[in-house]
């Protein structure tokens, strides 16, 4: 994500807001994008009669291929899933957009919302969304020593830095050889053909021509309406994607073609694996700089262009166009992609995040950037939280670029301010602030920022220009410094945080900290003062230290999923431009070269490394590719230098290809694990049945946890990838945590492994002195001949922890339940019981279809209704809920939103809102524990409504001054309280209530404290509790219920006479790809079978409701089990919490 002005600073955020005009009508069709139930190409690993698997993970092949009879046989069959799933809409046919096969199985079509809430249902179809914009982010090649020099050694090119000429390179046959036979596909704003960077012979780089791109590459050259655009054997393929975003909406004198009209994707693409020996000039000045190259030069570039220029929309990058890119990407056979595009927001999978998955699933490294919103805590977005993406946060190298301005007051001695500059030299000329030049009428703050129009030319003309930054681009206001008569320009920062650029300016311009800004601000007010600016170059940056701008973790969705991943440079870093820029990007034009600043930068870098190490290990898997680049990493400092970063700041810290080629050990994840993670999460999702994978628990190169209640325990399972055995020695350290590292097997932390072998790992932590709901951060280090390789380790201790939710069924008005608590303390642990809130329902509440489809918490409507409430301070508990539409439709969709008037000024801003339940459905619900008082409104949004829908809406507010004091009823008590406790302990609290009388849904709140006096001041961990009532009674209960502390219908007390649950007789014959097992079960369960190759789990089936006795389970396995292969099969039967679990071995002959 580039940080500088135009669609590349636009790059850093995705826009939640759906692709169409603010008109449209409920009638209108829109872009949705639509997810089958079937697997893509890429992931398919058989199981259906008469369709051969064709994911490589079955095939055995090193990519996928589409051309096989089984790819060609199973797209038919997606096809037809297509057109089944089409056949549910109503009315005339949708258009077709894309049609997605190969990483994600599904299409793009324009639809209206009936048509969509139609295919909703459909059998076929698992997802349906609303496509939405995502914002853009002479030398002997032979001689190690010359490329060093030729690349301005150490402190130059990135390449250089990163210690590329005299390693990796070197090992991989010199600058001349380095990314051969890998493809790089860039998904971006395109791509300039022209440029030397991607020249395939002759001067303007250095080394030999290309010759025939790789076999296995099967791309094109859509030259779209530019007959001038050409691939080559170094520009090997070339797309563009607008569909989504709509030809009519691009800017006029954009390229409806992959050439690039931004620059932006040109920058990206260079530097993951532009030509080495390029000669950059920018204005005709060579910056000081002799010669550059990308990180994998001799990898070939397939471009994808999926940003555009808006014609009166914003720019930014469709995610049906996205998706759509991928898909090509994936079929034409690249090896990696960088995709520095994303947002703000923190999800856990959306549409892009699906088809990357599918990508992963092909054997596609994928690079993105972690984005720009740094440095505050918590900015990681979509889609790089996600575990199959390499995260990648920005950086500082040895260079930068530098230019110093002189200046002159009228009173007192010169003085000189350094800053960003690439731009040329101007001689001593008067400097005039630009808030005191503002044209009539104009107002002082826009001028200050050289707006377009704000400057007086009768007061610039001929002067430089003191210009502030903030609200309009950079470089635009060079231009409106130039449009008014001035000839130079000095950009200051508006405050010490933010970091200075080197972009292409009007004008000779120096971008200067805050601080010079108001010294020369000072100087100007005292009296005429002049200004002479330095032509900008080279000079010695401050290396690996984190930029400000650089996203942060942990992120909100799942914060015990550390992120970003790694670091690399991404701050003024030169590389490729295009000379032909669209007129709305503001950008200067007949530019070949640029220096940027931003995650996008940084992530090509890692994608230039991720191609280096497949040419090295071209049987490493996405995964274990990642885990070299994280193993190998150099820490990292933050912005002032000094303090060291985080794992939340830096992931693992600075890239070392070098090191990463030859790490010794690495660490994989399979397709069907992050499946099992996103269950972990959300269970709806693949809604597979399977047995979900906390975040903390993935195989990754790093650990997180943010609820570590005492005690914490995880297992990373390392894969030797050397030549010979290796003796390691593992250690761990997290400061205020006793923390151990085991190999099992060896009885302590080291432990020998063999060539391809795997060995476990396994981690424990207890808390001793760390500070409570703070991070600690440490790492897992292992040492073995000579290499040391590193793990993050985040752990955030908590007093207490409990279930987030508890519920309970009754048929009585009093009862009891059990809430399962653990201690991170050693002291007394108390509980207290506030509410019940009764429902408060408004029936038969009526909504019609919203044109737009988002909410306007001021502007009620038919099509959006609002619901006020006023939330005392001290209340614990608010909750909105939609119920009963149009009697269950599954067709009808509303959104609940949920805003806080926070400045109490009688309205609500995008800023104010604080809770969102927008799902595919119209049952949604929100609930604030301890919410803040103030006044709140909810609103309820028509997405896909009757005209009209009918609902009931629901609100409950707890607000107890009497808490764990059931008496006047309805109420609930902790009870069983005080507890003594050590840390890591683990107790039942017994949550009563009474007073239920009546029929309906109730909601609490249980708090957990740490103190012998709990109250709202020492909350440590709480527990929303819904008490669902069954009937109006007055009774009171002979048998309490249990408390179900999970999402699943709670469970009655089992009877003493009931028989205990086992499993035995467990027996396997496999014939004609059925899989016959027989099991004997003394009572009716679920049954769970497991089959595993190793570690790698090769399908899982769940079977609910098998009978008691001996049954068979019949279960299609296709051609998954391999002959001469043995397998491990584990059943599981579950009743509630009762497991009972058998393990055979199958070899199958």
């Amino acid at each position: 994500m580039g940080s500088r002005s135009g669609l590349a600073s636009t790059v850093a955020a995705i826009a939640v807001s759906a692709l169409l005009p603010a008109a449209a009508s409920a009638a209108a069709s829109r872009t949705y994008i639509v997810q089958l139930k079937a697997a893509p190409l890429a992931s398919y690993t058989g199981g259906k009669r008469g369709l051969s698997a064709t994911s490589p993970k079955v095939t055995g092949r090193r990519k996928l291929d589409i051309t096989t009879s089984a790819a060609k046989t199973y797209t038919s069959y997606l096809a037809g899933r297509e057109r089944a799933a089409l056949s549910h809409a109503p009315g005339s046919a949708p258009a077709i957009d894309y049609s997605y096969r190969v990483a994600f199985a599904g299409f793009a079509a324009e639809m209206t919302q009936a048509q969509a809430a139609a295919l909703r249902q459909a059998p076929e179809v698992a997802h349906v969304w609303r496509d939405a914009k995502a914002k853009t982010q002479a030398v002997n090649p032979n001689d190690p020593a010359a490329v060093e020099t030729a690349l301005d050694g150490p402190d130059g090119d990135t390449a250089a830095y990163l210690g590329l000429p005299n390693g990796l390179w070197a090992q991989l046959g010199g600058p001349g050889n380095a990314g051969d036979g890998v493809v790089v596909g860039v998904l971006d704003t395109g791509i300039t053909p022209q440029h030397p960077s991607f020249a395939d012979h002759g001067n303007g780089f250095v080394g030999p021509a290309f010759g025939p791109p790789p076999a296995s590459f099967k791309g094109a050259c859509d030259s779209g309406t530019d007959p001038t655009f050409h691939c080559n054997n170094k520009l090997v393929g070339a797309h563009f994607f607008v569909d989504g975003f709509g030809a009519s909406n691009v800017a006029p004198d954009s390229f409806l073609s992959p050439r690039d009209d931004d620059g932006h994707g040109t920058h990206t693409a260079s530097t993951a694996a532009g030509n080495f020996g390029v000669d950059p000039t920018i204005g005709g000045r060579t910056l000081g700089v002799n010669l550059i190259s990308g990180l994998a030069p001799r990898a070939r570039v397939a471009a994808y262009k999926v940003c555009w220029v808006g014609n009166g929309v914003a720019d930014g990058c469709a995610n049906s166009d996205s998706l759509a890119a991928i898909e090509q990407a994936v079929t034409d056979g690249v090896d990696v992609i960088n995709y520095s595009i994303g947002g703000t927001t923190s999800n856990v999978i959306d549409p892009v995040e699906f088809a990357f998955l599918g990508a992963s699933d092909a054997g596609v490294f994928v690079a993105n950037s972690a984005g720009n919103d740094g440095p505050d805590a918590g900015t990681v977005g979509t889609p790089t939280t996600v575990p199959w993406l390499t995260s990648v946060g920005a950086e500082n190298a040895a260079r930068t670029f530098q230019a110093s301005a002189t200046i002159t007051p009228s009173t007192g001695p010169a003085f000189t301010v350094t800053g960003a500059s690439v731009t040329g030299s101007l001689k001593a000329t008067q400097i005039v602030d630009a808030a005191n030049a503002a044209a009539a009428g104009v107002a002082t703050a826009d001028a200050e920022r050289c707006f377009a129009s704000s400057l007086d030319p009768a007061k610039v003309t001929g002067k430089v220009v003191l210009c502030q930054r903030g609200v309009n681009p950079r470089i635009e206001k060079s231009k409106n410094v130039k449009d008014a008569g001035g000839v130079g320009m000095i950009l200051y920062n508006a405050n010490p945080a933010q970091d200075t650029d080197n972009d292409i300016h009007y004008v000779p311009a120096v971008h200067v900290p805050n601080a010079d800004g108001l010294k020369i601000k000072a100087a100007i007010a005292a009296g005429t003062t002049t200004a002479a600016l330095a032509e900008g170059a080279a000079a010695l940056g401050t290396p690996r230290v984190l930029a400000a701008f650089s996203s942060r973790g942990p992120q909100t969705a799942v914060p015990d999923l550390a992120k970003p991943d790694v670091t690399a440079p991404g701050v003024n870093i030169l590389a490729g431009n295009t000379p032909t820029p669209a007129a709305a990007t503001g950008l200067p034009s007949g530019e070949l070269f640029q220096s940027q600043s931003g995650t996008s930068m940084s992530s090509p870098q890692v994608a230039g490394a991720g191609a280096l190490l497949k040419q090295a290990h071209p049987g490493w898997s996405p995964a274990e590719i990642k885990s070299a680049l994280m193993l190998t990493a150099r820490p990292n400092l933050l912005e002032d230098g000094t303090t060291p970063a985080t794992p939340f700041d830096a992931g693992s810290g600075e890239i070392n290809p070098t090191a990463a080629a030859s790490p010794g050990l690495v660490l994989d994840v399979g397709t069907n694990d992050y499946i099992r993670y996103v269950d972990s999460q959300d269970p709806a999702v693949f809604n597979d049945g399977q047995d979900p994978i906390a975040p903390s628990d993935l195989n990754l190169a790093s650990i997180a946890n943010s609820k570590v209640a005492g005690t914490f325990r995880t297992v990373r399972t390392v894969t030797s990838v050397d030549a010979a055995s290796r003796h390691w020695d593992a250690s761990i350290s997290v400061p205020g945590f006793d923390a151990t590292v085991t190999a099992p097997g060896t009885g302590s932390s080291a432990f020998d492994i063999a060539p391809g072998a795997t060995q476990q790992l396994v981690i424990s932590a207890q808390a001793t002195t760390a500070t409570l709901e703070q991070y600690a951060f440490g790492a897992l280090t292992l040492t073995g001949g000579g290499t040391t390789l590193h793990m993050p380790v985040s752990l955030r201790a908590i007093a207490i922890s409990a279930p987030e939710t508890v519920k309970v069924t009754a048929d009585q008005s009093a009862g009891s339940a059990t809430i399962p608590v653990k201690a991170g303390f050693t002291g007394t642990l108390t509980g207290l019981g506030w509410g019940l809130a009764a429902p408060d329902t408004k029936p038969g509440e009526q909504i019609t279809t919203d044109p737009i489809g988002a909410p306007d918490p001021n502007a009620p409507s038919p099509s959006m209704k609002t619901y006020d409430i006023d939330v005392p301070a001290g209340a614990q508990l608010l909750s909105g809920r939609i119920s009963n539409t149009d009697g269950g439709d599954p067709n009808t969709d509303l959104d609940l939103y949920l805003f806080r008037d926070a400045n109490s000024d009688g309205s609500f801003t995008p800023d104010e809102l604080v809770d969102v339940s927008a799902s595919a459905i119209a049952d949604e619900g929100v609930t604030e524990a301890l919410p803040e008082a103030g006044h709140y409104r909810f609103v309820i949004v028509g997405f896909t409504t009757r005209s009209p829908s009918t609902y009931d809406f629901t609100t409950w507010l707890a607000n107890d001054a009497s808490p764990d004091d059931p008496s006047g009823g309805p109420g609930i008590a902790v009870t069983g309280d005080p507890f003594t406790v050590g840390i890591g302990q683990s107790v039942d609290a017994t949550l009563s209530y009474s007073g239920v009388d009546h029929k309906g849904l109730y909601l609490g709140l249980a708090t957990f404290h740490d103190s012998s006096s709990p109250g709202r001041d020492n909350i440590k961990a709480s527990s929303i509790v819904e008490l669902t009532k069954t009937a109006d009674t007055t009774a009171p209960a002979s048998a309490p219920p249990a408390a179900q502390p999970s999402s699943r219908p709670p469970a009655g007390a089992h009877s003493a006479a009931r028989k205990r649950l086992a499993l035995s007789g467990l027996r396997a014959r496999l014939r004609r790809g059925i899989l016959s097992l027989r099991v004997s079960l003394t009572r009716k369960a679920t049954v769970t079978v497991r089959i595993r190759r190793g570690t790698h789990t090769v399908l899982t089936v769940r079977r609910r409701s098998v009978p008691a006795g001996v049954r068979t389970l019949h279960i299609r396995v296709g051609h998954r089990l391999r002959r001469g292969t043995a397998y491990r099969i584990t059943v599981t039967a579950t009743i509630r919490n009762s497991h009972a679990r058998r393990t055979l071995t199958l070899k199958v002959r």
